[in-house]
């Protein structure tokens, strides 16, 4: 409050003074340079909730972006670059739409943007092995990926131990809190079962980066200024191919034959009589005792009893 008060300003500072000094004044900012090692965080285009078109049946492409656990993966970063003093990398993966998470992170602050051009249908051992490739592909290397723990549309969650094992890296996976040390050095909280914390120390190098997948567990990413969201419709990005696909998928599973649906096989007693017409009029159901159906009023002790003798009784159980 004293800025603002007339006589009691730092120096000769304006009245108004703003984070980076004198209004009109921008932030510098920390970009990559050559051995320049660097905080990156991986998002995801996905579709963040369902809107389609009655009409034709397409999806509306405005509900598309990053989810909230990316967007978590994003603020985690943007906060260790500034605590370290490194700049802060934003990578995704997929078709030229996934544009749009790259301008959300430019708003929000980072410095660089990639895009590796893929499907956006891609597995995810494909999708960590480019991610791998283009992350080796700069000088310095990353020290710390922050992805987010699982994508809405059905993400197993794999990619970040996947990126991992790419890179050969630490992994923290599963993460609700984040605390930076000194530059390399962080703590972080993993949530496990029945309400219990796990404290993690974790040490990441540009030689041995680290990988840690957050929860959107109490992290909103900062509110973008409006000079910096409309800067970032014009921030460029840097787009690197990625692996040659193959002209036909690889098959996951491979069809031996195709045929009617025939049930498992059930066994069933032999038939007692030892006359063959018999045995097979057994065997086929005919004049075989059909019980009425039954209403029974019994306890759920009870009833979990006669169900079972029923099953026995039939054959459905040994």
């Amino acid at each position: 409050m004293r800025h603002l008060l007339h006589g009691v300003q730092r120096g000769r500072s304006h009245h108004l003074v703003v984070p980076g000094g004198r209004p009109g004044r921008r932030d510098a900012q920390v970009v990559v340079t050559e051995a320049s090692p660097f905080v990156a965080a991986a998002l995801k285009h996905v579709a963040v909730r369902a809107r389609v078109d009655p009409l034709t049946g397409e999806e509306s492409p405005e509900t598309w972006g990053a989810s909230d656990a990316d967007l978590a993966a994003l603020e985690w970063a943007l906060r260790l670059g500034e605590r370290w003093s490194m700049p802060v990398l934003a990578i995704t993966v997929g078709p030229s739409p996934a544009e749009t998470v790259l301008g959300t992170a430019a708003a929000a602050g980072a410095s660089h943007l990639v895009r590796v051009e893929m499907a956006g249908d891609a597995p995810s051992r494909s999708v960590a092995t480019a991610l791998a490739a283009a992350l080796a592909a700069y000088p310095g290397g990353p020290v710390v990926v922050c992805c987010g723990d699982a994508s809405p549309d059905r993400g197993s969650g794999s990619v970040p131990a996947f990126l991992a094992h790419e890179l050969g890296a630490t992994g923290a996976l599963g993460l609700v809190g984040i605390e930076p040390g000194e530059r390399g050095v962080l703590a972080a909280t993993r949530r496990l079962d029945r309400g219990r914390r796990e404290r993690l120390r974790v040490t990441a190098l540009a030689g041995a980066p680290a990988v840690l997948s957050v929860e959107a567990a109490g992290v909103r990413l900062r509110r973008a200024a409006l000079p910096a969201v409309l800067a970032a419709r014009d921030a460029p990005v840097e787009v690197i191919p990625g692996p040659a696909s193959r002209s036909e998928p690889e098959a996951r599973v491979r069809t031996v034959r195709r045929g009617p649906y025939r049930p498992r096989a059930k066994v069933l007693p032999a038939p007692a009589a030892a006359d063959p017409r018999a045995r097979i009029r057994a065997l086929a159901g005919g004049r075989a005792e059909r019980r009425t159906p039954q209403a029974l009023a019994l306890d759920p002790e009870q009833a979990a009893d006669h169900l079972l003798a029923y099953l026995r009784e039939t054959g459905y159980l040994s």
